[in-house]
Parts: structure tokens; sequence; C-alpha cells
């Protein structure tokens, strides 16, 4: 719980746990996915505003992608925005309720 608290950003590979906590707590990710199902769901947030999608092989494009984000109060906004919009909702919980009714 207490990582979001001291995250700044998140590179990640886009699996469903870790970027729904960092939407959650309104961090934003840069991913660079590592399978399909990871592609399609960074594509998905990225089109939010949640973040941007790298894929693999542009792994040298972090500091540029990285450097369009600061200030940039769009995606501060959407991801606020996020934030609000589930902010009753925690990711225990919500991968609980799924095992429940595998």
């Amino acid at each position: 719980e207490s990582l979001a608290g001291v995250t700044d950003i998140a590179i990640t590979n886009a699996g469903h746990g870790v970027l729904s906590y960092f939407a959650l707590k309104g961090v934003p990710c840069l991913y660079i996915p590592s399978n399909i199902d990871q592609l399609m769901l960074g594509s998905r947030a990225a089109e939010a505003g949640l973040g941007s999608l790298l894929r693999p092989g542009q792994a040298a494009s972090i500091a540029v992608e990285m450097a369009t984000w600061s200030g940039s109060s769009l995606l501060r906004s959407r991801l606020d925005s996020f934030k609000e919009r589930y902010r009753n909702v925690s990711v225990g919980i919500t991968v609980e309720l799924v095992l429940q009714h595998l």
C-alpha cells in the first residue's frame, strides 16, 4: 500500500494487478508489455490517458516519454479523474471477487 505514496511514476509491464493498483492511486505509468494481453491492456490504459505505452525495443525512448509528462496538466487531470471515479474500489477486494467466481 505504501508504494504509491512514494512513487512519482511507475514503469511496468501493464499486468492487470499493477496497472490497476497504480491507476487507482493516480500514479502515471509507462507500460512496456511483454505479451499480447499486456499490450492490449496497456494500449487501453494509454488511450484513457493513464500513462504511455512503449513496445519492447523502444526502451531507449523512456527518458523522452517521461520528459513529455513533465508538468503535463492533461495527464494529471486524467489520472485525478480516474482516481476519483474509482476511489471506493480496492484492488485486493476486486481480485478476491474475481477469484470467487472462477
